[in-house]
């Protein structure tokens, strides 16, 4: 939700009787349905809200020097539009007026307008995700069987996907660890293996994708990493699903508006509700 406040004072030493406001809005990334404003209205023929003293009395005369404000907003679409490489860097503008037609005293001649635009930069989203396979892998078969068994070694392929929308990320960064019982097994495959790196005395991995471009899993593929590992449960685990890779979370920074990307994805195991060759009776740890 966009909130929009505007402020507004008399800085001129008699009254002033009449006052309106009216504020446009850029419209085509905004979920229309969802506008609200206080004391005014949205003027569908002109497409802006407007403020006077019929919906706010308070208009009707300002004193020297008095204020106030008048508040909208509006909810963005939850993704913008991306059908070509140009749709990125999207803004949400808003042009305030005020005004009056009653000039007061001493000002005759004088035009009472003011104008303020205020623009808005809209923050990509960097759609992470990460899941596991046994069958098609990229990397080719994995060793072991399915259901995985207690004391036996079932290796499985996990995949990490990267997808951007509107702005272009960089220094874009997954995160995650293996638990104790998980081993590496050096197999990898994908964008930008070589920034893949694998700490086998903590069982931390990350993978430096660098710099995503917008548009990338809309008009550009997703970018995707491919990596077996193999785990060999438990007692601890019977009957249920073993935890794969663990703590993912991925990091980067939007070009455009200069924040910080941040998002935590959910542990990958041996649910492997992506293989579709794979049934509910595949994902249990049994004897």
């Amino acid at each position: 939700t966009l909130s929009f406040s505007i402020y507004y004072k008399n800085n001129l030493s008699e009254p002033v009787k009449d006052v309106f406001i009216r504020a446009g809005l850029s419209e085509e990334l905004l979920d229309l349905k969802s506008l609200r404003v206080e004391k005014g209205f949205f003027d569908g023929g002109t497409r802006e809200f407007v403020w006077n003293a019929a919906s706010d009395p308070g208009l009707k005369e300002l004193d020297p020097g008095e204020e106030g404000l008048v508040t909208f907003s509006v909810i963005v679409r939850r993704q913008p539009v991306i059908r070509n490489f140009s749709d990125k860097n999207f803004v949400v503008s808003s042009l305030a007026k005020i005004g009056t037609k009653t000039v007061p005293r001493g000002f005759e001649g004088a035009k009472l307008e003011y104008e303020n635009m205020l623009e808005v930069k809209l923050e990509t989203q960097i759609n992470a995700s990460a899941k596991a396979v046994f069958y098609n892998s990229p990397l080719g078969p994995n060793i072991g069987f399915l259901p995985p068994r207690i004391g036996q070694e079932t290796g499985y392929t996990v995949i990490f996907q990267l997808a951007n929308s509107s702005n272009d990320a960089r220094g874009v960064k997954f995160f995650a660890s293996l638990p104790g019982n998980a081993k590496w097994l050096d197999q990898v495959a994908g964008d930008k293996k070589e920034g893949l790196s694998f700490n086998p005395s903590s069982g931390e991995i990350v993978w430096d994708a660098g710099d995503v471009p917008a548009g990338t899993g809309f008009v550009r593929p997703r970018m995707s990493l491919a990596f077996n590992v193999a785990i060999t449960p438990g007692e601890d685990v019977l009957n249920n699903r073993a935890v794969l890779v663990k703590d993912i979370r991925v990091s980067g920074q939007d070009v455009f508006t200069k924040d910080n990307l941040e998002g935590i994805i959910s542990d990958v195991t041996t649910e492997l509700k992506d293989d579709l060759q794979t049934t509910n009776k595949d994902w249990s740890v049994v004897e």
